[in-house]
């Protein structure tokens, strides 16, 4: 309303950590979090960083939480899925999306 925006309801917030956390799903997936090299050139999952967005399982994730979100709150005008504002991407290669 400050920026007479007309008080739109518009969510935002750096959510992968929310929507995908490290506690609940690095253990049993963990290609949903990056793929990192170590020292030694040898490829590794780590449960910090970005979320692997090109797996089909995260986009899915991703796409409920959305759902879930405008459903809870339909005055929304949007759901947020913004990336955490640190670095740690994914390396591994893209997953063909169907």
């Amino acid at each position: 309303m400050k920026n007479r925006l007309g008080g739109r309801d518009i969510s935002m917030g750096h959510i992968f950590d929310y929507v995908v956390p490290a506690d609940k799903y690095f253990d049993a997936h963990p290609e949903y979090f990056p793929e990192r090299v170590d020292a030694n050139g040898k490829r590794q999952r780590v449960p910090t960083g970005q979320r692997c967005v090109s797996n089909p399982d995260v986009i899915k994730l991703f796409a409920d939480y959305c759902r879930n979100y405008l459903d809870e709150y339909p005055q929304g005008l949007s759901a947020s899925i913004s990336e955490n504002d640190w670095g740690g991407w994914c390396l591994a290669p893209a997953v063909a999306l169907r």
